[in-house]
């Protein structure tokens, strides 16, 4: 505080009566709000001073105490508070601290109470040991305070609030403490749930040690699992596999939490790489003993799992899993709900309705942001900028990717790194900038071949392939196309394979697409575009496009047909559709197709005259 301001709270205390400043001094060790029986006085007791001190307009009552039974007060002004605290010596802080807490806890529930716990051992410590005072039991009650808050930070989604308590209750936990290796897993998974990029890999790693070398294998699996997660969250598919590999084999055909979280994280990551036959078995047996255990967390996770699975595999009935996972992770206020909106979102894409599926993206990134789930931010903030390229928003499409890529290069791998490369390059091939877009397309590709999933993969080869035959160089396209059809067979008829199809036939590949497209088991509306493309059926192509609200796509059929259409001599046809891609392609400055677009025109009236 500033001396002179400092000085007259100060010389106002000073004027107090013993009583009343033992009152203050006592109130400024609980906080800006304190209760009667915290200073260890009777609601009789302290009346007079209580009254006393009202009137000189140093404390006011509060209308409703947040502790049953008792008198709530409140500093008329922190600064007041602050002076008061300061004049109290050192020693006899410590003291009044540790009566504050031993109080608190008086009050049972002590999982409520947790934070306030926390810092008041905390403080008594602290200022024990800058007294010289013994403090080997203050040690012991704030380093077991501190673990209390940080696990009462985390069930409330407060996950770097929670590793910063696990952090100050490690500093006090002695090493040879065989709750230790349990600490640093705590620790290690508060970072890791805050997305903590420089801390969470080697905290990872000492506690998987830690409680490895102490026996516990579920623990040690737990932690590899995370691991696993970690690396897939930077693209890293050969670590995902090894680390989760780790963590199956150290829960074995253990019933317990760690191994239906083991078993549940696997599920997911096969079903994201579309092997969804054994991610619905292995999401199965989670969810069986998350229902066994009454892990609810663990259900939400499982149900959605299995939900994605059916899905894929052909059966409707996953949405309603989807929909009853996320009614159980909303229930219990858990961050899982984010996960499954935005998968949710994934199927209203492959289902055709993008205005749906954008809804659930920003439905998805509101709840990650109340859980403070920055991983699922992130990921999601990948998939919006795909939206905004779809939904005709090519500015901003560009910027984010722009602003992800900038990240991924800084340091922060990610992913998503090859949807916001693969999208750039599109944008940067409309506008004419043809060989940043073909390096984007590349870098995209080898990204996707860094994540181990197959349909990435196949999305970014579509698309680079795509970007190829635009330039002439149809040898390495086809290459990539034959490279996708057996995954188009296998897994379905991926949207991003319509920007290839229109040359599928140059390529000398058009049958044994359309064949893999008839044998596809899902993704029916893409599906029906692809062959509406192998037919040369452009306009078609077009109108399916505008029905799942899809302008970008739109556009570039409509394109297509109207080159195809001057080529036959259909000439107001051809412009009309022309016409049509030159309204979406000036506003977003797509260079290369208006004049592509403007070129066909020109030859239409040049002909038709």
């Amino acid at each position: 505080l500033p001396e002179t301001l400092q000085g007259i709270i100060a010389a106002r205390l000073d004027g107090l009566s013993s009583d009343e400043k033992s009152f203050m001094a006592d109130g400024a060790v609980v906080g800006k709000v304190f209760w009667t029986a915290a200073l260890g006085r009777t609601d009789v007791d302290a009346t007079a001073t209580l009254h006393s001190l009202e009137r000189k307009g140093f404390v006011r009552r509060q209308r409703r105490s947040s502790v049953e039974g008792q008198t709530e007060l409140a500093f008329a002004h922190a600064l007041v508070r602050d002076v008061a605290y300061g004049q109290i010596p050192r020693a006899d802080r410590a003291l009044k601290h540790r009566r504050v807490a031993e109080w608190i806890e008086s009050l049972g529930r002590p999982e409520d109470h947790a934070e306030m716990l926390a810092y008041h051992w905390g403080s008594a410590l602290e200022l024990a040991r800058a007294s010289g005072s013994d403090d080997t039991e203050l040690a012991d009650s704030a380093r077991l305070a501190l673990r209390s808050a940080g696990d009462r930070a985390f069930a409330l989604n407060s996950f770097a609030v929670a590793a910063a308590q696990y952090e100050d209750a490690l500093a006090l936990w002695p090493e040879d403490d065989p709750g230790r290796p349990d600490l640093l897993f705590r620790y290690a998974r508060a970072l890791h749930w805050a997305y903590d990029e420089n801390r969470q890999e080697a905290a990872l790693e000492t506690a998987r040690d830690e409680l490895l070398a102490a026996g516990d294998r579920d623990g040690g699996a737990e932690a590899e699992a995370l691991l696993a997660r970690l690396f897939w969250d930077r693209g890293q598919g050969d670590q995902v596999e090894e680390h989760i590999g780790r963590a199956k084999e150290l829960v074995g055909d253990s019933v317990s939490a760690s191994s239906a979280r083991v078993l549940a994280m696997s599920a997911r990551f096969l079903a994201i790489s579309s092997d969804s036959q054994e991610a619905l078995h292995l999401a199965r047996a989670a969810l069986a003993i998350a229902d066994e255990l009454g892990l609810d967390e663990l259900r939400a996770h499982a149900l959605t799992t299995v939900g994605m699975s059916k899905r894929d595999l052909g059966d409707s009935s996953g949405l309603g899993d989807m929909e009853h996972g996320l009614e159980v992770a909303l229930a219990i206020d858990s961050p899982v709900a984010a996960t499954t909106v935005n998968n949710l979102a994934v199927y209203a894409t492959i289902d055709g309705d993008l205005p749906r599926s954008e809804e659930l993206y920003h439905e998805a990134m509101r709840l990650a942001e109340r859980y403070g789930d920055r991983s699922s931010i992130r990921f999601i903030r990948g998939n919006l900028i795909w939206i905004d390229f779809m939904r005709g928003r090519w500015d901003e499409a560009l910027s984010s990717a722009d602003a992800f890529i900038a990240e991924c290069q800084g340091g922060s791998p990610h992913t998503m790194e090859w949807m916001a490369r693969a999208i750039r390059g599109d944008v940067l091939d409309g506008r004419g900038a043809h060989d940043r877009a073909l390096a984007d397309h590349r870098r995209a590709v080898e990204l996707s071949h860094e994540t181990g999933d197959s349909i990435q993969d196949v999305m970014a080869g579509a698309l680079l392939a795509a970007t190829l035959c635009m330039r002439g160089e149809l040898e390495q396209a086809a290459t990539l196309l034959a490279e996708a059809i057996p995954a188009v067979r296998q897994y379905g008829a991926h949207g991003m394979l319509v920007s290839v199809a229109p040359y599928a036939r140059k390529l000398g590949l058009a049958d044994e697409l359309r064949a893999a497209v008839d044998a596809s088991p899902h993704s029916k509306v893409w599906a029906e575009i692809i062959v509406r493309q192998l037919d040369d059926d452009f306009v078609a192509a077009a109108e399916l496009f505008v029905a799942m609200g899809n302008p970008t796509l739109e556009a570039r059929q409509r394109l297509f047909a109207g080159e195809l259409l001057v080529d036959r001599g259909a000439y107001a046809e051809g412009e009309a559709e022309l016409d049509k891609a030159l309204a979406f392609y000036r506003p977003v400055a797509a260079t290369y197709y208006v004049e592509r677009a403007e070129s066909a025109l020109a030859r239409a009236q040049r002909e038709s005259a």
